[in-house]
């Protein structure tokens, strides 16, 4: 039997990089206010980007910090968020939002001449986003990606993000928790203990294999 190749673990984006991404933004145009908004919802909650689009004002509870969203199958599920993107939803709303160019255009996100934000048309300000800020290999599910892992390596549980995801089987949100723990091993070797020490501290062994006594 010809052994499975193993799946190649998803990068998600570094600090480094979300920090790149936020600076190209100008959260107190309309335009950026809106983007500002989208990005920090992405990051802070993972939903897809159909979910983005479709998500309704009415929907929307700041005080709660929470939003119902339609999901794959048309299952619906509440999804929170935090204080900063809470911040970024007010400001974009109460500031920025354009009116809707017709009554039952309820969707959170509008264009600049209050139509429904589309798939595609989030997908093309992503793409001009990702030259904008010299994240090349920027995509709108690296968002969600990034979101699951820093949510297990902050310590959030399993299966609290099985709901928050939306996923049907807890099989598939278990595989963020490899994706993690090859974080939590690059971050380690940035941050060992016994590797940051001075060197004068310890005991050098060169090529040598020391040897071990009982």
């Amino acid at each position: 039997m010809v052994p499975r190749e193993p799946k190649r673990l998803v990068r998600v984006l570094s600090d480094e990089e979300i920090e790149k991404i936020i600076a190209s933004i100008n959260p107190t145009t309309p335009f950026g206010s809106r983007l500002y908004a989208v990005i920090l919802f992405l990051l802070d909650s993972g939903p897809r980007i159909g979910e983005v689009v479709s998500a309704k004002s009415p929907d929307l509870n700041l005080e709660s910090r929470q939003v119902r969203i339609i999901g794959k199958g048309n299952k619906e599920r509440i999804v929170p968020f935090g204080s900063r993107t809470g911040k970024a939803f007010l400001q974009y709303i109460h500031l920025h939002r354009p009116s809707p160019m017709l009554p039952e255009y309820v969707q959170l996100f509008l264009s600049m001449d209050g139509m429904p934000m589309t798939r595609g048309s989030l997908s093309s300000v992503l793409h001009r986003l990702k030259k904008s800020s010299g994240v090349n290999r920027l995509h709108a599910h690296l968002f969600r990606h990034t979101f699951a892992v820093k949510y297990l390596m902050n310590g959030g549980d399993v299966m609290t993000l099985q709901r928050i995801l939306g996923h049907e089987s807890l099989e598939i949100t278990k595989r963020y928790l490899s994706l993690s723990n090859a974080q939590v091993k690059i971050r380690y070797d940035s941050f060992s203990p016994v590797d940051r020490l001075p060197i004068s501290g310890l005991r050098r062994f060169g090529n040598k294999r020391p040897r071990l006594t009982s």
